[in-house]
């Protein structure tokens, strides 16, 4: 698909290198013999031999043309080319391909109607190339049907003023900032303190600091019960107090 491809535009190359070369009022054309077609193929306007004589009426026209050599349309179709022969599976690229040509088309229309003051005049010769179109090619700059009542649509609609396209922006940018802001979902993570675990540890043989204590403390433990209680506890164990995840030794 790859050598198909660099093959294809390889002789669309050479053979509008070997067409005959006309000038018209700063416009570089290339003629073909026999034909009554009009398109832009890198830096080249091709025009039929039979569209000549009609050059003073078709200004529009090579205006358009002469927009698509400008901005290099060519090398956009060039790199679809190129898409398409590595992902030749991917069905999602020939939409790809007509958007691409559609703004393309766009941008020309665009630039064309600032070289007429008649609208209604451009649109039919919109028409009327677009019905005498031979043997188009997909990788050229051309008139084709298929995009035309886009075009028509897109040539009447009103152009945004600036006031309109910043109120746009600023709107998408407040959207934006509001779905964020209701979508993000804060989380704070508490520490919460581990229970401990109390570890009972039986005296060591030896240790007679509890029985001294005892005995000093002999006369208050008669009286009182509950201190006694809590002596005897002391007494007999040692407390040692760890947190869950530490080992004990």
């Amino acid at each position: 698909m790859l050598l198909y491809r660099s093959f294809q535009l390889w002789h669309n190359y050479r053979y509008i290198q070997q067409l005959p070369q006309h000038n018209y009022q700063g416009y570089h054309l290339r003629v073909a013999p026999n034909s009554n077609t009009c398109y832009a193929y890198y830096r080249n306007i091709v025009i039929g031999d039979k569209l000549v004589p009609q050059l003073p009426m078709l200004t529009p026209i090579l205006r358009h043309e002469a927009t698509h050599v400008t901005q290099k349309h060519s090398f956009d179709l060039w790199l679809w080319a190129f898409v398409q022969s590595l992902q030749w599976f991917n069905p999602f690229l020939f939409a790809y391909k007509r958007q691409i040509q559609l703004n393309h088309e766009h941008l020309a229309d665009a630039a064309a109607l600032t070289a007429t003051n008649n609208r209604v005049a451009y649109l039919q010769l919109l028409l009327q190339f677009s019905q005498q179109q031979q043997n188009w090619v997909g990788l050229r700059s051309g008139f084709a049907f298929a995009t035309l009542q886009k075009r028509f649509l897109m040539i009447h609609q009103p152009s945004l003023s600036g006031f309109n396209k910043a109120f746009r922006l600023s709107m998408l940018a407040v959207g934006m900032v509001l779905v964020t802001g209701f979508t993000v979902r804060k989380t704070t993570n508490y520490y919460t303190p581990q229970e401990p675990i109390v570890v009972v540890k039986p005296p060591t043989r030896g240790d007679s600091t509890a029985a001294s204590k005892k005995q000093q403390l002999a006369p208050l433990l008669d009286t009182t019960p509950l201190l006694r209680q809590h002596f005897e506890l002391i007494a007999q164990a040692k407390k040692i107090v760890l947190y869950k995840g530490d080992t004990l030794h």
